[in-house]
């Protein structure tokens, strides 16, 4: 298999995109075809270690009790294996506080889902939230 770097993969999928929505007005399903397949080809080719943004919980510098949501990005490992983590934004509250009516919470998982697309990093949001009683709670494995 041929290898690729990160940035001729990114740039590649942009030119096709850019093809694609110039094209995009006069229909051109034949230059949308292209594009496609100008990203497919790039896909498949992309390091399974790049870069990833997950939305999951965070209990701050000092360990607190409660979990308030954040932004994190994964990098690949260091050379004996560690998994490197940085958190990129926290959510101004904590978990327990959020009604699960409130759409900021979801706007700011949106955001980075939106910051992930668009800079083709993968993105997963934590499967831990749960809404018991009307309250967002880190779900407790059984």
């Amino acid at each position: 298999m041929e290898t690729t770097s990160f940035t001729a993969l990114v740039r590649a999928m942009r030119q096709a995109q850019q093809t694609y929505f110039k094209d995009r007005n006069r229909a051109s399903l034949i230059a949308a075809k292209e594009a496609e397949r100008a990203v497919d080809t790039a896909l498949v080719v992309l390091p399974d270690n790049r870069p990833g943004i997950h939305v999951g919980c965070w209990y701050g510098d000092e360990g607190d009790q409660a979990a308030r949501p954040a932004a994190i990005i994964g990098l690949p490992p260091t050379q004996d294996g560690e998994p490197v983590e940085a958190v990129l934004e926290v959510y101004e509250d904590f978990l327990n506080e959020i009604a699960p009516s409130d759409d900021a919470l979801h706007e700011f998982i949106l955001k980075w889902e939106r910051y992930a697309l668009d800079h083709y990093l993968p993105f997963d949001v934590s499967e831990d939230f749960n809404v018991v009683e009307d309250r967002w709670q880190v779900a407790v494995e059984e």
